[in-house]
């Protein structure tokens, strides 16, 4: 026998949003600048938090948690010259020797 809340519970369905039209989440904005600045830095080398914020397309706030983000997790390092603070990567994408695993087409 099928009660009222029965039959409820078996017409609704979820449906996921729509992703097309859903604006980005700032984790997805922190992770293409976390892209960006690496990008940035394996063709220019070490460079100042000035001419990165100015570079970059994007705010500054997000750019210095990007940074961050790369810091804790070992691939660029921070150094401070005098006044100014430079990022350095720590390797570079176009040093890495480490072979692309089959998985990814490598």
């Amino acid at each position: 026998m099928v009660t009222e809340t029965n039959r409820l519970a078996t017409d609704v369905r979820w449906e996921p949003p729509n992703r097309i039209s859903a604006p980005r989440s700032l984790m997805t904005q922190i992770g293409v600048l976390e892209g960006e600045v690496l990008a940035f830095l394996d063709e220019h080398g070490s460079t100042s938090m000035r001419r990165l914020t100015r570079e970059l397309d994007g705010p500054s706030p997000l750019i210095m948690m990007a940074i961050g983000a790369l810091v804790r997790q070992g691939l660029i390092r921070v150094v401070q010259h005098d006044l100014e603070v430079i990022f350095e990567p720590i390797e570079t994408m176009s040093q890495a020797t480490e072979p692309i695993p089959e998985v990814w087409g490598g």
